[in-house]
Formats: C-alpha cells, sequence, structure tokens
C-alpha cells in the first residue's frame, strides 16, 4: 500500500472515530437533558436543603437539630400536593377525554382511543418517575 492510500485510510479512520466520540457524547448528554426526569420525592429534597444547610451555611448540630422536623414536614407536604396534583391531572385529562370522544365519529374515537392510551403510558410512566 503507498503512502497516500495509507493517509487516507488513516484520515477516515480518524474521522470515524471522531463522529463515533461525538455521537457517544451527544447521546449521553441527551439521554441525560432530553429525559422527562420526574419530580424528586420529598426526601429528596430535604436532603438536598439539608446537605446546601451544612455545605454553604454550615450548621451547627443544634441548627441542625431545629431545622430537621421543619424539613420533615417540608416533604411530607410536598409529596401530599404531588399527589393531589396528580389525582387533579388524571380528573382533568378524562374530562377532556370524555368531551373528545362525544365529537368525534366511532373511528376516529378508535384512533383517538389509541393515541390516549400512549399519552397515558407516558404519563404513567413520568408518574412512577416522580413517586415519593
Amino acid at each position: 500500500m503507498n503512502i497516500a492510500t495509507q493517509r487516507k485510510w488513516m484520515l477516515a479512520a480518524m474521522f470515524f472515530t471522531g463522529a463515533l466520540t461525538g455521537v457517544a457524547i451527544f447521546a449521553g448528554v441527551s439521554w441525560r437533558y432530553l429525559q422527562p426526569p420526574g419530580m424528586p420525592s420529598g426526601t429528596e429534597i430535604v436532603r438536598h436543603i439539608r446537605e446546601e444547610l451544612h455545605s454553604e451555611l454550615h450548621i451547627t448540630s443544634a441548627q441542625e437539630q431545629a431545622i430537621m422536623p421543619i424539613l420533615d414536614r417540608h416533604g411530607v407536604e410536598l409529596d401530599a400536593i404531588r399527589i393531589e396534583t396528580l389525582a387533579k391531572v388524571r380528573a382533568s385529562i378524562e374530562t377532556k377525554d370524555a368531551a373528545i370522544r362525544n365529537v368525534l365519529d366511532p373511528d376516529q374515537k378508535r384512533k383517538f382511543e389509541a393515541n390516549e392510551a400512549k399519552r397515558l403510558q407516558s404519563f404513567e410512566r413520568n408518574e412512577q418517575l416522580s413517586k415519593p
């Protein structure tokens, strides 16, 4: 193989390696940032706040003992709000679907039901990610 051909193969290999690296990086970044994250649970939020209080404010153990009951109540409240909100969202979706079904013909209803089933699966998957 002459030098010109070797250089062409080397350039092609470098390009291919760079392209694969770019795809791998993009896939990792997009997977992390484009996936529906789900809401953190009250416990996770409280843990984050506690860590921040320690690292940023350098609270004492006496302060932590006074603050933790407040944070624990806050976490429970956040979980309750999430549950109430999800129930309201589900009720709103069901009301909307019933109203739309009343306007559609039978063939449209079947297609609408199939689309809504997919949407409901996505909603439930995100809801599972958000469970406390």
